[in-house]
């Protein structure tokens, strides 16, 4: 068996869907968890914040929580096109990003979703 038939795409894009199952005009281009920038960039942010924990005994609050659930999100994000806010294009960064989520929460869960589905990433 030719196993070469299972390489997968290190990105992939989708549009946002709305909650009416229409097409937002939103793309988000990602990062696949197998993808060699995805694990980089994951573990350059693990890395830091075990060495901010080992300087401090503490829990975690929900906030803490929620930006750690952001990163995570941002680490897989590659571009975002198609979303403007007061005439301004948005752009691939955090501020954008949380923007978007603020405005459009479902997108949050979408782009979640798909980094995780494999399925999505395999080459024809």
């Amino acid at each position: 068996m030719d196993i070469s038939q299972f390489e997968m795409e290190d990105s992939i894009e989708f549009e946002v869907i709305l909650p009416d199952g229409s097409g937002s005009g939103l793309f988000f281009e990602i990062y696949g968890q197998d993808s060699e920038e995805y694990k980089a960039k994951e573990r350059k942010r693990i890395n830091a914040r075990m060495l901010k924990r080992g300087k401090r005994e503490k829990h975690e609050t929900i906030e803490e929580i929620e930006e750690r659930n952001f990163q995570t999100l941002f680490s897989a994000l590659k571009n975002v096109r198609g979303a403007e806010l007061d005439g301004r294009e948005l752009e691939t960064t955090e501020a954008d990003l949380k923007l978007i989520f603020k405005y459009m929460p479902y997108s949050q869960g979408q782009l979640d979703s798909k980094i995780v589905d494999r399925v999505l990433f395999m080459k024809s």
